[in-house]
């Protein structure tokens, strides 16, 4: 694969713009990996990684199963960066190792009620681009009409997200390997 396009910044190398962003992930996230594409356009990329913010700390959809959509995402747009990170994050927070394999073998995992709400309502928006009334029903019956556009929201920001990774070539660490594979490629 081709090297990253956008290396990193030293705090002395950025602008002041870039760098009241730097400090301010730094301070909230502990590392600015991830970020480096977004430094280079500091006012959006401050707009949407405080988005994301709100995505993975205040989401009225619980955590665990926000990372059951984001884990989605990256498999149907095949980021592997953003696969790699989630999956650490999603078995951190104790979601069953199971559900993270299917994903990324393209397989429905056995659910909770609650993680096949947001299995079936992210699957239904990835693939269709819409939502019927009976996944929005599901979603808002048991979660309220904030996690519907919460969830929704939070699709659409991990969708520009994974491209992002993607135009930015995120490497993944030396050794590891993605379950992840082109499309078009056998799993």
């Amino acid at each position: 694969m081709n090297a990253e396009r956008f290396p990193a910044l030293s705090l002395e190398e950025m602008t002041p713009r870039q760098r009241e962003m730097a400090e301010y992930i730094l301070a909230t996230r502990g590392s600015l990996r991830g970020f480096e594409m977004l430094l280079r356009s500091p006012e959006l990329g401050d707009r949407m990684q405080k988005v994301g913010e709100y995505i993975r700390y205040k989401n009225t959809i619980p955590q665990v199963l926000v990372e059951i959509a984001i884990l989605l995402v990256a498999k149907k747009i095949n980021s592997e960066f953003e696969w790699y990170e989630h999956e650490r994050i999603s078995a951190k927070l104790g979601l069953d190792p199971k559900i993270t394999e299917a994903i990324g073998r393209d397989q429905r995992p056995a659910l909770t009620e609650d993680e096949a709400i947001v299995y079936d309502f992210s699957c239904e928006l990835l693939d269709t681009r819409h939502a019927s009334d009976e996944v929005c029903k599901r979603v808002v019956d048991r979660f309220g009409e904030a996690a519907l556009v919460d969830l929704t929201c939070t699709i659409g920001y991990y969708c520009a997200y994974a491209f992002v990774l993607n135009v930015g070539r995120y490497q993944l660490p030396a050794g590891v390997t993605s379950p992840l594979t082109a499309p078009g490629k056998a799993s």
